[in-house]
């Protein structure tokens, strides 16, 4: 931790022993296209060649990205499990509904291909870990808090925890897309946007793959933020029983975060990561990784 953190905010401490990733591991990736209350969820899996020693893992992807943002950091966690990415309702390559979702719903709706994805044969599933980022947060909270019996562990990055008034500011700021322009300025609308969070040295094929994420989203990716700026996510927070991981680098979220830390309930650990900004699953996949690998294999 940095100096002067909370009491309350404790760093993971040195993995438990597993079987050290390895580029070279052999894994192996599918994609899948399951039926769901609201429509097909796509999903991608990434597994090791042998039989996974460790509970499943699922990750949720924060919005407006899809499941391509775990990309650098899933191969280092599946050489021993297998993890689970699916591409929330309305993004990625899933179905588009076209109309406002509460946030529950969205939970359902991955709830219902996890199930579907067990009846094809990964029977491991009725046991599994979550890991979620932003968006995603809300729905590993709500899958913790709805699931106690399924979800075994649960992981957050960031604690996005709002006050009314923030609660209005981003309803205001976050709304549909400008429609199709004869000019496609529409199109750069959302390279600009995406240019003012990342660096240019951290690759334009980073920017060109979100931008990518949001063409592909829209016209739903603003209803996915509406949702969670209408989710009682405090309330859920405090109801969360497993063992609970914060991850809490310095990104868009992070006073969020910082303040929101005393709501979680007391047995969660929080790892401090001051150096690490945006991007962090594709810019720090391995360091993330540990400590991921750490708190789930923990005794």
């Amino acid at each position: 931790m940095t100096e002067g953190a909370p009491a309350w905010a404790a760093a993971a401490g040195a993995p438990a022993a597993s079987p050290a990733a390895s580029p070279a591991a052999p894994l192996f990736h599918d994609r899948h296209l399951l039926p769901t209350r609201l429509g097909r969820l796509h999903v991608r899996t990434c597994r090791p060649a042998t039989a996974p020693v460790r509970p499943p893992l699922v990750l949720l992807h924060m919005a407006p990205q899809s499941s391509r943002m775990w990309d650098r950091v899933a191969p280092l966690l599946a050489v021993d499990r297998l993890v689970v990415m699916p591409d929330r309702i309305g993004f990625g390559d899933s179905d588009h509904l076209g109309r406002q979702l509460a946030f529950p719903e969205y939970a359902d709706a991955t709830m219902d291909a996890l199930d579907a994805l067990q009846a094809l044969g990964d029977t491991g599933l009725d046991r599994f870990d979550v890991i979620g980022a932003h968006t995603g947060s809300c729905e590993a909270v709500e899958l913790a808090v709805t699931r106690p019996g399924r979800v075994r562990r649960a992981g957050i990055l960031a604690v996005p925890v709002l006050t009314a008034a923030e609660v209005a500011a981003y309803k205001a700021e976050y709304r549909p897309p400008r429609p199709p322009q004869l000019d496609g300025s529409h199109l750069t609308d959302v390279w600009e946007w995406w240019l003012r969070w990342l660096r240019a040295d951290w690759g334009l094929d980073l920017v060109h793959q979100r931008t990518l994420d949001v063409l592909k989203a829209e016209p739903d990716a603003w209803r996915a933020y509406h949702a969670v700026f209408d989710y009682a996510f405090a309330a859920q927070l405090a109801r969360v029983t497993q063992p609970f991981l914060v991850l809490a680098p310095r990104d868009d979220l992070w006073e969020l975060t910082e303040r929101a830390l005393p709501l979680c309930p007391p047995h969660t650990q929080v790892v401090d990561l001051p150096h690490i900004t945006l991007e962090g699953w594709w810019r720090f996949p391995e360091e993330l990784a540990k400590h991921v690998r750490a708190f789930l294999d923990a005794a």
